[in-house]
């Protein structure tokens, strides 16, 4: 398994397909035990560069995971390459493009937040630990939480379809539980990030996706980051928190045809291995 030390932390990392470098940041409490990246649609198209989001014991920040991401492209030669940020890593590629730009071709955000008056991601802890619920129901919570459209009404009348759903919640965090000691700093960085008042400082093409009904990072705060962003794009499509695998052809769809426009242009033809 590759790893790299960077910035006093190691590293894990995958590579996966072939062509244009393409950098993909997932979410908080996912890894790539989990993420199954062979099987994502992007590594059909690009040669993707996928990595843990890993924090030691101590306070963390968006802008440091960064940096740790510039630092792993450096490390491995995807530098420069595309970027494309899913939720907790759509936070995380803002910091890359602001504090990295040179290392940013084309940077695409999936149901981010930009923090400060942009909106904020909803607090998912206190969901999923509320101590005068079930289990099972701080699981139901959290998943009504990733799509609105998950009322208790819809719940009730969908017992079999939510009560599955649940068990494979259980299921994939018995099976790949995630780093007790990273994580709560992970947690604060998500809740502390800020660029809204820096965003207008991006210069790189860039697209922002989100789901119509994600109510943990809402279609608002999707609309707020275009709107500070010189020249962004805003796509929004059927699903919540992960609508990229509820609209998937769709969504993916409109992620590698923006990301082949651009690179089909004469300017991103020299200096990036792979085209």
């Amino acid at each position: 398994m590759p790893k790299v030390k960077v910035n006093d932390i190691e590293m894990y990392y995958e590579v996966h397909g072939s062509g244009a470098p393409l950098v993909y940041i997932g979410g908080a409490i996912s890894d790539l035990r989990s993420a199954s990246m062979d099987r994502n649609p992007l590594v059909d198209h690009f040669r993707v560069l996928a990595f843990d989001q890993n924090a030691p014991d101590m306070p963390y920040t968006t802008a440091m995971m960064g940096d740790d991401a510039a630092g792993l492209m450096e490390a491995t030669g995807f530098s420069p390459a595309l970027v494309v940020g899913v939720s907790f890593g759509g936070m995380v590629v803002q910091e890359l493009a602001l504090r990295h730009p040179e290392r940013v071709l084309v940077l695409v955000m999936c149901c981010a937040s930009s923090g400060g008056e942009g909106g904020g991601a909803v607090d998912f802890g206190p969901v999923l630990m509320n101590p005068n619920r079930s289990h099972d129901e701080n699981i139901l919570a959290f998943l009504a939480l990733g799509d609105s459209r998950r009322t208790p009404e819809y719940i009730a009348s969908h017992r079999e379809e939510m009560g599955k759903m649940v068990e494979d919640y259980k299921r994939d965090r018995e099976a790949y539980p995630p780093n007790s000691v990273g994580l709560p700093h992970i947690i604060e960085a998500r809740q502390s990030h800020n660029t809204y008042d820096r965003l207008g400082q991006i210069r790189i093409p860039t697209i922002v996706l989100g789901g119509k009904y994600d109510a943990q990072q809402p279609p608002e705060n999707q609309e707020r980051i275009a709107a500070a962003i010189p020249g962004a794009e805003l796509y929004m499509f059927e699903g919540g928190h992960s609508f990229l695998s509820q609209d998937k052809e769709a969504a993916y769809g409109t992620i590698i045809n923006y990301l082949r426009g651009y690179l089909s242009q004469p300017m991103f033809g020299s200096g990036v291995s792979g085209l």
